[in-house]
């Protein structure tokens, strides 16, 4: 134990274990190798900054690493999957050419709102959840 902390506070209080999460690497990889597949290469290569993918991927990865961690991470067990995250990045780059802008806040904004509350957002239930995607 501890020789400065007395053993009865320890005993007392609530411990808190935080650990590395070891599975963010296997996810993101799991995650471009779906984004990079044959199927999908013709929609990335479309993009004008391809950056975006990237950041749909990590946003995905950490979204569906947070289930491991419930109920830290979730409140509830959310079932997202690589569909998910390819339905992102199509309806994202088809957007963008509907909204023809090169307003990169307009963009972000729209990115934003897409993943609240067409995409992610509309399987979670719980409002802390909704919250914590926010």
């Amino acid at each position: 134990m501890s020789d400065t902390l007395p053993l009865s506070l320890l005993k007392n209080n609530h411990k808190l274990v935080f650990e590395k999460a070891i599975g963010i690497r296997e996810a993101l990889d799991r995650a471009f190798n779906t984004v990079l597949s044959k199927d999908n290469i013709e929609i990335i290569y479309q993009f004008n900054d391809l950056r975006l993918p990237f950041i749909f991927t990590w946003i995905h990865t950490i979204i569906t690493e947070r289930n491991r961690f419930r109920p830290y991470g979730w409140a509830e067990d959310y079932e997202f999957n690589e569909n998910d995250l390819l339905s992102t990045i199509k309806s994202y780059y088809e957007y963008s050419k509907f909204l023809n802008s090169n307003d990169e806040k307009l963009l972000i904004i729209s990115m934003k709102d897409l993943i609240l509350n067409s995409l992610y957002g509309s399987k979670i239930e719980n409002s802390y959840d909704y919250r914590v995607l926010e």
